[in-house]
């Protein structure tokens, strides 16, 4: 092996390894602003990966008087393209649905989640897809984030679209409040 190719693969080892503490302290920080709001946030093992898990639940006679079953689930991966944040998307909805407790979702009970990946390496499509729009199932409104640790650039959808109106402001008050740390730029 040449030298030149050495210094290259212990160069892009020290970026992985810088990459993965500022992914760790960022995670820390979401973890911390959703203990202050109040989601209880811990860390569950999901096949063998650790994901951050915080959830809380709000009630609004606005929102014709349902209850919203908010998640955040969050997760340090290697890469971060379309593909895994819609696999993560999916699986992170069926967990709030199944964890959510209390009436079945539809009945006066809605669930929100914000599934959020974290990585150093970020296919730009991938970011296009969170921020574009918000994904929907049945009585359960996902607003996918993918955070660019090399950037220090978050994506998530804003907007107010048609389906899930009622939320759109509590939710992007909710989403800027968890992910705009110091330091970070919300796209």
């Amino acid at each position: 092996m040449t030298s030149a190719r050495c210094c290259r693969l212990l160069c892009e080892k020290l970026v992985l390894m810088a990459d993965e503490q500022i992914a760790q302290e960022y995670l820390a920080s979401v973890g911390s602003r959703l203990a202050t709001d109040g989601c209880g946030p811990r860390w569950e093992d999901w096949s063998g990966a650790p994901v951050l898990v915080g959830r809380r639940a709000d009630f609004r006679l606005r929102w014709m008087g349902t209850r919203l079953h908010l998640f955040t689930i969050a997760a340090a991966v290697p890469e971060i393209t379309v593909a895994t944040i819609d696999t993560f998307t999916a699986q992170v909805q069926r967990y709030a649905k199944a964890n959510k407790g209390g009436l079945p979702a539809g009945m006066q009970t809605g669930v929100a989640v914000f599934p959020l990946l974290v990585s150093g390496r970020i296919d730009p499509a991938a970011m296009a897809w969170a921020v574009d729009r918000q994904r929907v199932q049945f009585a359960c409104l996902a607003r996918p984030v993918v955070a660019d640790v090399t950037r220090r650039q978050v994506g998530f959808h804003r907007g107010r679209p048609a389906i899930g109106r009622l939320y759109a402001s509590h939710l992007t008050d909710k989403g800027e409040s968890y992910f705009d740390c110091p330091g970070w730029t919300l796209i």
